[in-house]
Order: structure tokens, then sequence, then C-alpha cells
């Protein structure tokens, strides 16, 4: 039987590195750190692909993926492991993303988990990471 959590993270790091030898100025590689509180306690690091169709104005319209790997405690069990996401900003504003952990990424005692993760941010800014998740 799966369980959720739910935290609350802040991005403390973003850096904007070259994303592509063609230039294209809407397209973005960001390094992303994360610091996560609550049912997951810690920090994590995000490689990140970004398309924003304004940089003056991101709510216009913007898709992402990205590559995680979190460190610290889920449920009070330490360990590690990687995330795969994605989402798009709509012409609304609104956040939404969704991804998985990776098969067989999980660390210490967090050893064969899996499971789905739901990312929102409010319209107050506040983020939220939920994560479904299980062992193997």
């Amino acid at each position: 039987m799966s369980k959720f959590v739910t935290s609350t993270f802040e991005v403390v790091g973003w850096e904007e590195l070259p994303a592509d030898a063609n230039e294209n100025p809407n397209l973005i590689r960001i390094e992303v750190i994360k610091e996560f509180s609550g049912k997951l306690e810690g920090k994590s690091t995000a490689e990140r692909m970004m398309y924003v169709t304004d940089r003056n104005d991101p709510s216009t319209g913007t898709g992402y993926v990205a590559i995680e790997q979190f460190t610290g405690s889920v449920d009070g069990m330490n360990g590690s492991f990687v995330l795969q996401h994605g989402g798009l900003v709509s012409s609304e504003g609104i956040q939404k993303s969704v991804g998985h952990i990776v098969p067989k990424s999980g660390t210490g005692a967090l050893e064969g988990i899996r499971g789905v993760l739901e990312i929102s941010i409010s319209a107050a800014g506040v983020h939220t990471l939920t994560l479904d998740y299980l062992f193997e």
C-alpha cells in the first residue's frame, strides 16, 4: 500500500547555464537547488531544461523537464533518490508538474522506493511537492 507525503520547499539556488549551440534565447538550461521541509526533509539539486515563449513574461507559456537528486529523509527514513519530472505553465500562469521516482535510484533506508509526484505553486508562491510512494 502506498503512502502520501506532502512538503513545502524553497528554491535557494537558480543558475542559468548555456543551453543550445544555436543560441536560442528562449531555451534555457538551469541548475536548481531546493530545500525541503515537512515529511520530506532535505535538499535537492536539479538539472532543468526549460523553454519560455517570452522571457519577460514566463506566464505566457513555459515548458520544462528535469532530473533531480534528492538527499534527506522521507517520513524519517534517510537516504536519497532521483526524481524525473516536467510540466507546463499555462497562459493563466498556473503551474503544475508531474513525475516519477526513477526506479532503483534509492539509497540507504530509501533503497527500493518508487512512486509518483506532483509539484504545484500556489497563487501566494508556496511551492509544494506531494509524493505517493511505496517500496519494492
